[in-house]
Parts: structure tokens; C-alpha cells; sequence
């Protein structure tokens, strides 16, 4: 989605002053700012999906993090994240208490704890999964040819900004 260009030529001194006013927000760091712009509103619309079955923002990476043929640890979920531990494992509070994880006791650390889909958390997996083919979809149906291109772009970009990430952590 393009921001608005509310740049409108001026008419004398006076509206040079205005012209400054009008400029889109960052419009020098266009690619940033589209980035931002379109995580955001992808972020919404998923929630909004989400919302339809039962699940809250953040709780879908959670679940598709976990294996579905094992455990991971708290902190495991929290790398794959690049969420603080503490975030994991409020979420999986709540996770839990739903039915769709369990918390099961590392096996030599008592300290650990790891986490477990349950049958009702793949099922919810595979809702979600769905979910997120289905919006697939609907994003990519106007891109036509380009989509696999800028996919490519997206994956690079990506590479390029969690290296950033990991460097400030």
C-alpha cells in the first residue's frame, strides 16, 4: 500500500512554509516506512482472522514454533521468537489454560519446563495454518508474476535485518 504523496506545489513564499507541513511522514525512508506500514496492517488483518477462532496476537507463532511430534524448551520458543523467555511463558500460561499446550518438566533440569502441543493445539495448528494459507492467498492474487520476486526480496531483507537484530541483542 503507497502512503499518499499530500506534496502540493506552492505558490509564493508564504506556502513554502506549508510545503514542509505537507510532506508524507518519512518520505526519505520510503522502503522503512512501507516495511512498517505493511507489517502492521498484515499483523491486523491476521488478528482479525485469528480473533474467528480463538486466538490472541502472538499466541499463532507460539503454536507454530512448537514441533508437532515433540517439545521445545520455553527458552527454545523464546530464540525462535526473538521474544524475552518471559513473554513465552505468560503466553504459555494462557495457552495451557486453554487446552492447546502442555507444560511437561525437562527431564534432567528441573528448573526447565517444556513445551507440548496437545491434540486440541494441533487441531488449532491446523486452523491456523489454514488461516494463514487463505490470506496467502488473497495478498499475493494482485501481485501476480512479481509475487515470487518479491518474496525472494522480502526473504533477503529479512536475512538483512535480523542480522541487525541478533548484533544489538
Amino acid at each position: 500500500m503507497r502512503v499518499a504523496n499530500s506534496h502540493t506545489p506552492s505558490k509564493g513564499a508564504a506556502a513554502s512554509m506549508d510545503d514542509d507541513a505537507n510532506r508524507k511522514p518519512f518520505e526519505t525512508v520510503e522502503l522503512t516506512w512501507q516495511l512498517l506500514l505493511i507489517s502492521k496492517y498484515t499483523r491486523a488483518l491476521m488478528v482479525a482472522k485469528l480473533e474467528k477462532i480463538g486466538i490472541e496476537a502472538g499466541q499463532d507463532q507460539l503454536i507454530h514454533a512448537l514441533p508437532l511430534d515433540g517439545s521445545l524448551g520455553v527458552s527454545g520458543v523464546a530464540d525462535a521468537l526473538n521474544v524475552r523467555a518471559s513473554t513465552v511463558s505468560k503466553m504459555a500460561d494462557r495457552l495451557a489454560k486453554d487446552g492447546l499446550i502442555q507444560r511437561v518438566p525437562h527431564p534432567s533440569d528441573r528448573r526447565k519446563t517444556s513445551l507440548v502441543l496437545t491434540e486440541n493445539g494441533i487441531a488449532k495448528r491446523t486452523q491456523i495454518e489454514a488461516l494463514m494459507e487463505d490470506v496467502e492467498r488473497e495478498l499475493s492474487a494482485g501481485l501476480g508474476d512479481s509475487a515470487v520476486e518479491i518474496t525472494g526480496m522480502l526473504e533477503r531483507l529479512e536475512e538483512t535485518v535480523l542480522k541487525k537484530l541478533r548484533r544489538l541483542r
